[in-house]
């Protein structure tokens, strides 16, 4: 999914997708922005989340 894509399935600004990017590993988004990425997560593929779980080191429990 392109940056754009992916900003316009969360409902957000291409640059607020451009500014998380940006953060690195230690960016703390909003917590509306968490919540938003929360909800998103939570509504991907369970591939998806397990892959996302790997990229931290964790299982996707």
């Amino acid at each position: 999914m392109s940056l754009r894509d992916f900003a316009a399935y969360l409902g957000v600004s291409d640059r607020t997708v451009s500014n998380w990017e940006a953060g690195g590993a230690g960016y703390q988004p909003r917590a509306e922005s968490q919540g938003i990425l929360d909800t998103a997560l939570g509504r991907a593929p369970h591939d998806a989340r397990t892959r996302f779980a790997e990229s931290l080191g964790m299982s996707d429990t």
